[in-house]
């Protein structure tokens, strides 16, 4: 197996900065951390790969966007179609080009890593959707490319990110919630195994709870962020006893509500429904859905931008979490 800048770093007891400044010759390190470093490089004969080493000055003006999700369900998720029109817009603007890279299996994402990463045709890459059992950022970590992922990583020396507050956004809505009046509330959360799911659903049983309320478990369903998980989920509560429901995505929300409708159930005078994210369609509701909103678009802008600084400079690894608002509307209209 091909040793990695990370591997260097962690047999050298330093960070991958450390070692990617003493590699490349920049930055300030202590003559002892240097020849340390230095040892290791030499005892195991690491050579990063040229294509690496000269990314700077010959660059494709490429970015790789890669959504480790299934196909259909990106192309059917107005999140990612506005997220993808905002990277393309800015990336335009930046005089760049960006390739979109689906997979329909987790086992797709090699030939992206064997076609396209290790022979460097992109100059850095934007990874957006993973779950945390995926492989695809071990696999970009075995080579050095400059990348940023939407949502926290493992790989904090090597990677940047951006995210959105996902819990202060579960906290507002948990709050909201209580804040009208409902004492006994359902919960459609994200799938537990993203970062985001988690922590939206953290959030929310956080703010319950400070509220003096509690999150039944037979009023807890994981949904996949999809209008038809939304929908069945939905269906799936209505023989228990409710009177708010939080959603953590517009579109898992739509199905809910059209879910409860469909049965009898009025929103928002039997159940006050919140989503998350604040897409287009959340307006277009009947009735209008009272959402968290998330800076989708911003999202993408700052995702961009800190890649161009990375390829920049490979040691700028930078972490930003954007802020979230409630924005109010009938679904939550008492």
């Amino acid at each position: 197996m091909r040793l990695t800048l990370l591997d260097i770093a962690r047999l050298a007891g330093v960070s991958r900065t450390t070692a990617s400044r003493v590699l490349n010759g920049r930055g300030e390190v202590s003559p002892t951390v240097r020849a340390r470093v230095e040892q290791v490089i030499e005892e195991t004969g690491y050579r990063p790969l040229a294509s690496a080493r000269s990314l700077v000055s010959h660059r494709s003006g490429l970015i790789g966007f890669v959504v480790p999700i299934r196909t259909a369900a990106m192309i059917q998720d107005p999140y990612f179609v506005t997220l993808l029109q905002g990277l393309s817009h800015e990336s335009a603007r930046k005089n760049l080009a960006v390739a979109l890279f689906l997979f329909d299996e987790e086992s797709d994402q090699n030939g992206l890593v064997d076609r396209v990463i290790g022979p460097r045709r992109v100059d850095g890459m934007i990874v957006s959707a993973y779950h945390t059992h995926d492989s695809l950022l071990d696999r970009l970590a075995d080579f050095d490319i400059p990348t940023v992922t939407m949502g926290p990583n493992s790989f904090p020396d090597a990677f940047g990110s951006v995210n959105v507050d996902n819990e202060s956004g579960g906290r507002l809505a948990g709050e909201h919630l209580a804040a009208i009046g409902c004492r006994r509330v359902a919960l459609i959360g994200g799938p537990e195994d993203t970062k985001s799911g988690a922590d939206r659903t953290a959030g929310f049983r956080q703010a319950l709870a400070e509220a003096g309320l509690e999150l039944h478990p037979e009023l807890v369903r994981e949904g996949d962020y999809t209008e038809h998980s939304g929908e069945v989920l939905a269906a799936s509560l209505v023989a228990e006893e409710f009177d708010g429901l939080f959603v953590a995505s517009d579109m898992m929300a739509i199905g809910a509500v059209r879910a409860l409708q469909s049965r009898g159930v009025r929103v928002p005078h039997d159940v006050a429904v919140v989503g998350f994210d604040d897409l287009d369609a959340a307006a277009a509701t009947d009735p209008p859905l009272t959402t968290v909103r998330q800076p989708i678009v911003g999202v993408a802008d700052a995702a961009l931008d800190m890649l161009l600084e990375q390829i920049d400079d490979p040691d700028h690894v930078r972490h930003l979490v954007l802020p979230v608002e409630l924005v109010l509307r009938r679904s939550t209209a008492r």
